[in-house]
């Protein structure tokens, strides 16, 4: 099979964007479809049509947008590095983009979507950035890859990647109804585990802590870790998307240091599909710092045990208790007075 060794540069066009001025009304709410890297990161599909804002024609010659063309591969190039999908109409995307439309017609729009992302680490590797990671239009034109020369051959390659990856879907999909089925029994006999008579209100045995309001512009790319409601995912802390402080930012807040043990909740949207924000610290967790709208459950030890208390929030009566309190100004939250009030059973 004869190959291809060239830069990106070479093969495709590199399509960057903007965004309009966002004061100016005109420029929004239009019909013209506008990605961003969160359009991308959402989007679960190969290709993708649609955008969560749309710009206006004005908007659009506002600021000289460009056109990605239908078949062209969108990548989120910051915040974070790699997000990937095919456009299925023209559209335009925002500065956290790049586009590569193929040129000469001696490379598949899907092949390339799939060769990137086979190669992404090594494309995140060559970001750079204080504040959070960006790769460069330069950095990626000279991105080198190699693929079949025949596109007939690229395609079959395709056609048998999609057809494996429907498979891997089918078990996945056979997995997550297995799953379901044991989430709901372990529900069932956790609630049971928590039905006693006699109940206390939480706020008596325990105090919730929100972690400080740390500045956004004070992030970088390494150091301390922030744990943000972003972090928190149900029974688990996860670290792919994550805010650092200068390592001497540490010993300046002795009362938001995390610690091993501690019981995690967050206070923004604290109730998603797949269960209830709320975690645990383990070992690897730390070091890292509290950051405001997550909570840090202080516990009196002597009346109450951590473990039993994790294992509480994850009950239905915990759930439906703060269901009714999630207070909205845009962003359902829970409030610190409310939280004093649920709850629980204990001996």
């Amino acid at each position: 099979m004869k190959t291809i060794t060239a830069s990106l540069g070479e093969i495709t066009k590199i399509i960057g964007g903007t965004t309009p001025e966002s004061t100016i009304s005109k420029y929004w709410n239009g019909q013209i479809v506008w990605i961003t890297p969160t359009d991308l990161g959402k989007n679960q599909a190969l290709y993708l049509s649609g955008s969560e804002r749309k710009i206006t024609e004005e908007g659009r010659k506002s600021c000289n947008l460009k056109k990605v063309p239908k078949g062209a591969v969108v990548m989120s190039s910051r915040a974070p590095i790699g997000h990937l999908a095919i456009a299925g109409c023209e559209l335009y995307t925002n500065q956290g983009c790049k586009s590569f439309a193929p040129i000469n017609n001696i490379l598949d729009s899907e092949f390339l979507y799939f060769l990137l992302k086979h190669r992404m680490p090594d494309i995140q590797a060559r970001g750079s950035g204080a504040t959070f990671l960006e790769v460069s239009k330069t950095a990626l034109e000279n991105f080198v890859i190699t693929f079949p020369e025949n596109l007939t051959v690229q395609c079959r390659i395709v056609t048998q990647l999609k057809a494996q990856l429907a498979e891997v879907e089918t078990a996945r999909k056979a997995l997550a109804a297995q799953q379901a089925d044991i989430k709901l029994l372990a529900a069932t006999a956790l609630d049971k585990l928590y039905s006693y008579s006699i109940k206390n209100k939480l706020g008596d045995v325990a105090k919730i802590q929100s972690g400080y309001a740390f500045k956004s512009k004070d992030f970088i790319t390494q150091g301390i870790k922030l744990l943000r409601n972003t972090n928190i995912l149900p029974n688990k802390i996860y670290w792919d998307d994550t805010a650092y402080l200068p390592s001497e930012s540490f010993a300046h807040y002795p009362n938001y240091v995390i610690h091993e043990g501690d019981v995690i909740l967050s206070l923004d949207r604290p109730i998603i599909s797949t269960g209830i924000k709320v975690a645990c610290i383990s070992e690897k967790d730390i070091p890292a710092l509290l950051v405001q709208r997550v909570g840090r459950f202080l516990i009196d030890k002597n009346r109450l045990d951590p473990s039993y208390l994790y294992f509480f929030l994850n009950t239905s009566f915990f759930k439906d208790a703060i269901s009714g309190h999630e207070q909205s100004l845009g962003v359902p939250h829970i409030s610190l007075m409310l939280r004093k009030t649920q709850q629980t059973s204990y001996h």
